[in-house]
């Protein structure tokens, strides 16, 4: 009884052991070559190309993200600013009492730390002219080359140093007449604009945004002490915001880009034959696909590339918001059919779906949701309408 028992037991072992090995090989065989790019794919790339082609004839020396890049480094490589632990305080304080707080608590706190601040200011004179000649370089361009490393600005410093420019040119206007701040909102709001049309990477897209809101926030309340009558306001405020296609797509095409640096990573990342991770990375050669998931990746982008422009369409009236609703319907039913995958409650269902390139796949299934971060070309139209209103009506 014992040895029948054993040799069923034995055989269901080979059993499933053999089915194994054949579903794997079989796995391996579907796995043993990648597609080729996609039209959405090589539309992404020859926007991307399109991108640098416009910029070749660019000198470095007008280049306004390198001149920040040489000012504070990149986030894997910071340059610290010589910033004291009185200087941070203050920094932290003046955001709170202006950005955060009336114009009547922001006055109190300077007057209160006016020695503190003065010699701020005076010790980083250099950082105040350095931000001064980054307001006048007149190209932002942000290289989204695949080959070459994608180097995110050291953003806290330069906000920093933004801060301590802006806190000399409140110290050096008069409360009748407070032209020198209202110069420097102007060429600061000016300069985040560029950014705003130039970037290729989306969180610089997203930080030039924020920053054009804060400028026209904090401007309304930097110039309400000025004289009733003259109702001035920067003239920087009154430029377009719309962006246009080619704005949006040089968006659009740095994220392609950049989820492609990112998979030629994973790809490339080599293991010693000792490491524990060198299975891992074996996995990854067979069962990670790089034009399979861009393919996969570009098809979510132009969706949402598809949903930027239709709301930038109905924002000119050439479409209804209800026409924009269904279209907007249809391709989000589009994209759930195509990527059903990620939410089949039967495994082997789910299994069979991910038989090709299922490391790509599964990576597919929380993909970033780009379109929302253009609705801020709103946010800041209705903030300029706002602010200029309310500096003309002091007229």
């Amino acid at each position: 009884m014992l040895k029948k028992m054993a040799k069923i037991i034995g055989y269901s072992v080979l059993s499933l052991t053999f089915v194994f090995v054949v579903l794997f090989a079989s796995a391996l065989y579907i796995n043993s070559q990648d597609r080729f790019l996609s039209v959405n794919s090589q539309q992404l790339e020859k926007w991307a190309q399109l991108a640098e082609k416009d910029v070749e004839q660019v000198s470095e020396a007008d280049n306004a993200f390198k001149f920040s890049q040489q000012i504070v480094g990149t986030q894997l490589a910071p340059i610290t600013l010589p910033l004291t632990e009185d200087d941070n305080l203050v920094l932290r304080q003046y955001k709170q009492a202006c950005y955060q707080s009336s114009i009547e608590q922001c006055q109190t706190f300077i007057a209160k730390n006016l020695s503190q601040i003065q010699l701020m200011v005076q010790n980083h004179a250099e950082l105040i002219a350095q931000y001064h000649q980054l307001m006048t370089l007149p190209v932002w361009h942000e290289n989204i080359d695949v080959s070459v490393e994608r180097p995110q600005l050291n953003i806290a410093a330069l906000f920093e140093i933004q801060q301590i420019t802006e806190i000399n040119a409140l110290l050096s206007s008069r409360p009748d007449s407070p032209s020198i701040i209202n110069d420097f909102l102007n060429d600061d709001y000016r300069f985040w604009h560029n950014v705003f049309h130039s970037s290729s990477y989306l969180i610089t897209f997203n930080l030039a945004g924020n920053m054009m809101k804060s400028n026209l926030e904090r401007g309304v309340k930097f110039l309400s002490v000025e004289d009733a009558d003259k109702g001035t306001y920067p003239i920087s405020w009154t430029l377009d915001n719309e962006l246009s296609a080619e704005s949006i797509q040089r968006v659009f095409a740095g994220e392609y880009i950049f989820g492609k640096t990112v998979m030629n990573t994973l790809r490339e990342n080599s293991y010693q034959l000792t490491d524990v991770e060198f299975y891992s990375q074996w996995i990854l050669g067979h069962f990670f696909k790089i034009n399979d998931s861009l393919n996969i990746n570009s098809e979510v982008l132009l969706a949402q590339y598809q949903k930027v422009m239709l709301e930038k369409q109905s924002l000119d009236n050439k479409i209804s918001k209800t026409d924009i609703n269904a279209k907007f319907k249809t391709i989000d039913d589009e994209l759930m059919q195509k990527f059903a995958y990620c939410q089949m409650d039967s495994t082997i269902e789910q299994l069979w779906a991910l038989k090709y390139n299922p490391i790509g796949k599964m990576l597919s299934c929380s993909p970033p949701y780009i379109d929302k971060y253009f609705d801020i070309v709103q946010d800041i139209k209705k903030l300029q309408q706002q602010s200029t209103n309310l500096r003309v009506s002091l007229k």
